[in-house]
């Protein structure tokens, strides 16, 4: 199995070959470039000790009132669709919703091959400002 180092030098290298103004010349040895850039992409994720295992997810509505949490359920609710598309499953462990549907804040169990790997740098904090017409 490569290493984290030995990955991000054929990355760069190939990063290099990509940026040359005649890449594209050869279309075919260009796109088998592409696709072993994101081949190798996606594996550097997963070199590590938890890059297979499963992750948990937390969301919290924080300020921003019903407008926050509205936007705190949407953002739930992607995660359950990319989840499904990625053939994981998640977990409700604990939620708290408004008495509009909202959500104020809500822990999940993500259970799946990969999952770690994959959202491992999903995380920030989003401000919510409402523009008056």
């Amino acid at each position: 199995m490569e290493s984290t180092e030995e990955i991000e030098k054929r990355l760069e290298k190939l990063r290099e070959e990509m940026n040359q103004p005649d890449f594209w010349t050869d279309k075919e040895s260009a796109k088998k470039t592409v696709a072993e850039y994101e081949r190798l992409k996606e594996k550097k994720q997963f070199v590590g000790s938890f890059g297979k295992r499963n992750a948990v997810l937390s969301v919290v509505s924080g300020a921003g009132g019903l407008d926050a949490e509205d936007f705190a359920r949407k953002l739930v609710e992607m995660y359950k669709a990319y989840c499904k598309r990625q053939g994981w499953k998640m977990k409700i462990v604990s939620q708290s919703r408004n008495d509009r549907n909202g959500l104020k804040k809500l822990t999940a169990d993500i259970v799946g091959d990969g999952v770690y790997g994959k959202l491992q740098y999903e995380s920030g904090v989003h401000r919510l400002v409402r523009q008056s017409p």
